[in-house]
């Protein structure tokens, strides 16, 4: 820097300019500029400092945020049976088609039966391991085998179409579907008018 002339009489300050301050000496500290404001002004300024704190605590905290849960995957997925092939004279061989849908992303495991005289064939075309995607219904038959039941059946078991007939409203049978979450199965069940033509389609097969 350098020095003023001999015998200038100014100081380097005035020299430099008079918009320039010496640190500590010529400009106010903080706390003396903090107490100049009037009450009005400092409300201001600790309300605003508070909301810009706050929302950037709320980004934060949205940002890191853990993923929720998947839900239920038998309660993410719907079963709704859309058409039935009765069985053919003494054969008691059922077919069902029904609409599987989903409200969020499950993986088929397979069918299983509703009653322990009914054996469920697995549907052709999709096997163990195939993604049902929401929004995408999946059609699916399945086959299934009745049992007329027999003398020699335990008397606990729960059979389909014995005397007294189940009431309507119960699964015909099971999908079994998987996620994140764990297994679970969606219940498939026959409306009252499917129940009754399934009823007396076996009866017949069975009398």
């Amino acid at each position: 820097m350098a020095s003023p002339p001999e015998g200038d009489g100014r100081s380097t300050t005035e020299i430099l300019g008079h918009d320039w301050e010496i640190l500590g000496h010529e400009r106010p500290l903080v706390r003396e500029r903090w107490r100049a404001l009037s009450r009005r002004a400092r409300t201001t300024v600790a309300v605003t400092s508070g909301a810009v704190l706050l929302g950037g605590g709320l980004a934060y905290a949205a940002a890191n945020r853990p993923p929720p849960a998947p839900p239920d995957p038998g309660a993410a997925a719907t079963a709704r049976i859309t058409a039935m092939e009765m069985p053919h004279r003494t054969g008691p061989d059922l077919g069902v088609t029904f609409a599987l849908d989903t409200t969020s992303r499950v993986t088929f495991v397979g069918l299983t039966e509703g009653y322990d005289n009914v054996f469920v064939r697995e549907p052709p075309g999709l096997g163990p391991g195939t993604v049902l995607r929401p929004g995408r219904a999946r059609l699916l038959r399945a086959g299934l085998d009745f049992y007329c039941a027999a003398p020699r059946v335990r008397r606990d078991t729960r059979l389909l179409f014995e005397t007294p007939h189940p009431r309507p409203g119960l699964p015909l049978l099971f999908v079994i579907v998987r996620n994140a979450r764990g297994e679970s199965t969606t219940p498939v069940v026959p409306t009252s008018a499917q129940f009754d033509t399934i009823a007396r389609a076996v009866d017949q097969a069975c009398g």
